[in-house]
């Protein structure tokens, strides 16, 4: 059994994504390259198995990085520097398999710019200028959504 953790700040945007089609049983945790980290854990797959719960009780464990923006990706990253053999239980897909992030006003399009037809688009960092703003942002990506329904919208 896989568990796919989506962060609150991400929408699930193609509601044909064939989740199956991500897993890798050869694997415990699946997630997609960070754009300016090794990975993003704001959504990614793991698998029920020993292997996760000692991975995440290790991750929870790291709480030097608790008021940091980044607190749980942090610590995945130092247990994994701490253990190496740790990556031997982690797919990395690409960033926009599983964490498209927007482009426009003035952000260059990249390798994880989202695109239509991808699985979900992470507004990471949006909320935290401006919550106005954010609002209007997340409900303008809702209404592209595949999933997007008027009563979800009023």
């Amino acid at each position: 059994d896989w568990v796919l953790w989506v962060d609150a700040d991400a929408i699930l945007m193609n509601g044909a994504t064939d989740l199956e089609s991500l897993v890798d049983e050869g694997f415990d945790m699946i997630v997609s390259k960070g754009s300016q980290t090794e990975l993003n854990s704001g959504i990614f797959l793991m698998r029920n198995s020993p292997w996760s719960f000692g991975f995440l009780d290790q991750v929870w464990q790291v709480d030097k990085f608790e008021d940091h923006l980044w607190a749980e990706q942090l610590g995945i990253q130092e247990v994994l520097s701490k253990n190496p053999k740790n990556k031997d239980h982690i797919k990395y897909l690409s960033p926009r398999a599983l964490n498209s992030r927007p482009g426009g006003e003035g952000k260059p399009s990249d390798h994880n710019t989202f695109e239509d037809g991808d699985f979900i688009v992470h507004l990471a960092g949006q909320f935290w200028e401006n919550k106005g703003k954010a609002e209007q942002l997340f409900m303008e990506w809702i209404r592209r959504s595949t999933l997007h329904t008027e009563e979800v919208v009023e």
